[in-house]
């Protein structure tokens, strides 16, 4: 129970030279000035045309900095460029996937085309009936798939 007594009162006086040594670094005087060049400079010495300022430790730093202000900006504009160049992005994958599906669809009637002959395959007529495909009906739409094909297979 001593030594508990006496860890706490330890505790204590380490707390209070802390807070007193903290006081004293905030109680000293911090000097402002801008140079020639127009850079701000912080000290705790004087400066020529330098002029003493109190500052918080515990403040949040200012948010309507011009430089903070201009970060800000340039980052939300970054986010909606960002967001516009995924919303392309995105488009753009659709687009090739949609040719690859063509492509595929394309090359699959070209093999289907090539092994059959036009007196084997079968049209619907206007009124719901089947005939059999001419060889010119053939080659018109064995050349439109193959068409469909350079289009959309780019390889």
């Amino acid at each position: 129970m001593k030594r508990l007594k006496t860890f706490l009162i330890c505790g204590h006086m380490a707390a209070m030279a802390v807070a007193l040594v903290a006081a004293n670094a905030v109680a000293e005087p911090v000097y402002r000035w801008v140079d020639g060049a127009g850079v701000v400079h912080f000290s705790s010495s004087p400066a020529a045309g330098a002029q003493a300022v109190r500052i918080d430790p515990r403040a949040p730093a200012a948010m309507d900095a011009p430089g903070i202000t201009a970060l800000t900006d340039f980052s939300r504009g970054y986010e909606k460029d960002a967001a516009a160049r995924n919303k392309v992005r995105q488009a753009q994958l659709t687009a090739a996937a949609e040719r690859e599906a063509s492509c595929a669809q394309a090359r699959q009637r070209i093999s289907q085309m090539e092994t059959a002959t036009a007196r084997r395959l079968a049209v619907v007529q206007p009124d719901g009936g089947r005939a059999r495909m001419t060889q010119p009906e053939f080659e018109q739409r064995l050349a439109a798939v193959q068409a469909q094909a350079k289009r959309d297979c780019r390889s």
